[in-house]
């Protein structure tokens, strides 16, 4: 009866792999999409069907999922999710996730499945746990694609002129989505920026002194005031209901974060300024960055710090797939053959849900843990359907009972293009048109889509997806695109052969 790989350490792994892999027509290592084809293309009878207002919105989601399906099978890494199905990587994570030390997060789990944003608090400690876990598994560890380079994301990225313009219709659509979605929350959110419209213009310049609105802050003075002729900056910090002073900040210095928020930036000049209250404003928002607290986008911190090997122990302890320090292997290769079959078509909730259901239990248990609200700000430790394609990267892209024809096959996560490097053109490619199907179907609608989420894991620099980039700098909304004419343009006539080829889509 087959069994899970024995092998525990690189020489094992290596020479196992190799076995698996004899003849195999293409670099099963790394297998980026560029190792089989020379480009990124899609019938047009796709998007004419796409376009097509008579068909459902869920037949449209269909059709573009099976063309992606066939794209993240081939592109998915192999010999990483290979070294985890092995008993010795399984054994060392148990026994890590089996401490105490998880035991809140495991239960946030299953608690804050209708929670739709995640306090800084809870995000703050899932990035601290995850790096705990890796830290105390780094024996484990024993691959490249488990540890985040040193690049950050970058200033500057050079695309030919075929991918800049997608690129930029990219970048435009993640702004856009953040500054309305962020914008309206702070505003019903009672987080003190109702002042922000006031300032906003002595934040730009426009005007030598800020106005605002004082009925509901201090000394019970109404109306619209000059602040140089009425109250002294320092006099207007932030208030709770009840009058109380809630953070003791100064009103210009959320300004500057919710301003900053919106715009993705603040303004040019703004470090030039040499008002005392501008001084002050903008060493408490960087005080406010230092601690953590400031207006940031949730959304960037959550989805570029999710630690999918951290996440599946977590899960499976939750779910009590991991009942203690040994838990049954059977159990793991129901597991694995469950989350394969998943992997072999991507699809929605309903499908993953029956499928996760019909593997008995524990397993379903996984069920009752999704969280319910369907927001892209949902906390980082919680599970949903999409998600459940995180679970299948890491455990269910090797069959253990089938290993070769597995390694050639493989199984898709929209994971898997997160390895691919951010100068790779098949990968912009891939990603540009993933988003441009998502669009022309009008299923973008969400704060942040599948495509701009792969564009966002691409420029944080992750080595892959098994990485964790939690502690990386940068602004993905500072990325400057700058052509590159020395990047040859794809074929497309040769890409579209190659790929129906390869995929043999019929629609």
């Amino acid at each position: 009866m087959a069994d899970f790989p024995g092998f525990t350490n690189l020489d094992q792994l290596n020479e196992a792999f190799e076995q698996h892999t004899v003849g195999v027509p293409f670099n099963a290592e790394t297998c980026t999409v560029q190792t089989l084809f020379e480009g990124v293309n899609v019938d047009p009878t796709l998007i004419n069907r796409v376009t097509d207002p008579d068909i459902p919105d869920q037949e449209k989601s269909a059709l573009i999922n099976h063309w992606m399906t066939e794209y993240f099978k081939v592109a998915v890494a192999r010999k990483a999710p290979y070294w985890m199905l092995g008993n010795h990587f399984r054994r060392a994570c148990v026994t890590e996730i089996m401490k105490a030390d998880y035991n809140e997060m495991v239960g946030w789990v299953s608690e804050d499945i209708t929670m739709a944003e995640c306090p800084i608090e809870k995000v703050t400690a899932y990035s601290n746990l995850s790096l705990q876990f890796r830290e105390n598994i780094r024996g484990v560890l024993i691959l490249p694609e488990f540890h985040s380079g040193d690049a950050e994301v970058p200033e500057e990225l050079r695309v030919n002129a075929e991918t800049l313009v997608g690129l930029n219709r990219i970048l435009t659509a993640i702004i856009e989505k953040r500054r309305a979605t962020l914008g309206d929350r702070s505003m019903t959110a009672g987080t003190g920026c109702q002042h922000y419209p006031y300032l906003v213009d002595f934040i730009t310049n426009a005007t030598n002194h800020p106005l605002i609105d004082t009925k509901k802050r201090t000394k019970g003075v109404g109306g619209i005031i000059g602040l140089h002729n009425n109250l002294n900056f320092e006099e207007l910090e932030e208030l709770d209901s009840t009058g109380t002073v809630k953070h003791g900040r100064l009103l210009l210095t959320t300004a500057l974060a919710e301003y900053r928020r919106l715009n993705g930036a603040l303004p040019a000049t703004i470090r030039n300024r040499r008002e005392p209250e501008m001084v002050r404003a903008l060493f408490e928002l960087e005080a406010m960055n230092a601690e953590g607290n400031a207006n940031n986008s949730v959304y960037r911190q959550q989805i570029g710090n999710l630690d999918i090997i951290f996440n599946f122990f977590l899960h499976c302890r939750a779910a009590n797939i991991i009942n203690g320090p040994n838990p049954h292997a059977n159990v793991f290769k129901r597991l694995n053959l469950t989350l394969h079959a998943i992997g072999t078509k991507i699809q929605g909730r309903t499908k993953t849900n029956m499928m996760l259901t019909r593997a008995g239990m524990p397993i379903a248990n996984l069920v009752n843990l999704m969280n319910v609200t369907g927001s892209k700000h949902q906390p980082p430790y919680c599970l949903n359907a999409r998600r459940v394609y995180d679970l299948v990267a890491v455990y269910g892209v090797i069959k253990y009972n089938d290993i070769r024809r597995s390694m050639i096959t493989g199984a898709a996560s929209p994971r898997c293009i997160i390895h691919m490097k951010i100068n790779n053109l098949i990968a912009m490619t891939l990603v540009i048109t993933y988003w441009e199907l998502i669009h022309a179907a009008a299923a973008d609608q969400d704060d942040i889509n599948e495509a701009e989420h792969m564009f966002h894991q691409l420029l944080l620099q992750k080595t892959s997806e098994y990485s964790n980039t939690t502690g990386k700098t940068g602004n993905l909304f500072d990325v400057q695109l700058v052509p590159n004419e020395e990047v040859q343009n794809i074929d497309r006539q040769r890409s579209i052969q190659a790929f129906l080829a390869l995929a043999g889509l019929q629609i």
